[in-house]
């Protein structure tokens, strides 16, 4: 009978001893707490990739590609544009309206383009004033192709009322 015993004692000191895998616990600031979410371990094994994009050379980048520009022009738009986008983040962070804050930034966009258009060659000029025409009716077309989808979306939600 002791010899039943004691084998009993063992088999349960064996089996309280280790820790099951269903659920496996982690260290916390509150201290030993169990993890019962589903996948925590493999979710996020790799980090993140954040790649911030630098704006200003972006943009410098692009109009020295389409217009041509020499190293002179590059220097100066840089300066113009990094100016104007420290002027666009402090309207940004202004506590005023949104259309108040998009009319300040067209202004100083317009002042951006007055300033590049004085460091440009004539030929240069027609190709930044063609380059403008094109983003924005780039810009137009996007804003008018959201207002057709909107605007057949409520037809057949109104058609399917009837």
């Amino acid at each position: 009978m002791s010899k039943l015993f004691s084998i009993l004692i063992v088999f349960i000191l064996f089996l309280g001893s280790n820790e099951t895998q269903g659920q496996s616990r982690v260290l916390s600031n509150d201290g030993m707490v169990l993890d019962r979410s589903i996948g925590a371990g493999t979710r996020y094994n790799t980090p993140r990739k954040t790649s911030s994009i630098d704006v200003v050379k972006t943009t410098v980048d692009a109009l020295t590609e389409k217009l041509k520009l020499d190293g002179f022009q590059v220097a100066i738009l840089q300066k113009i544009v990094s100016d104007y986008n420290e002027k666009a983040l402090d309207v940004t962070e202004e506590s005023i309206p949104n259309e108040a804050k998009l009319e300040k930034i067209n202004i100083e966009k317009a002042a951006m383009d007055v300033k590049i258009t004085e460091i440009l060659t004539d030929k240069q000029k027609v190709a930044f004033i063609e380059l403008k025409k094109t983003n924005r009716e780039k810009r137009e077309g996007r804003k008018s192709g959201k207002k057709k989808k909107k605007s057949s979306e409520s037809e057949e939600s109104d058609s399917d009322m009837f």
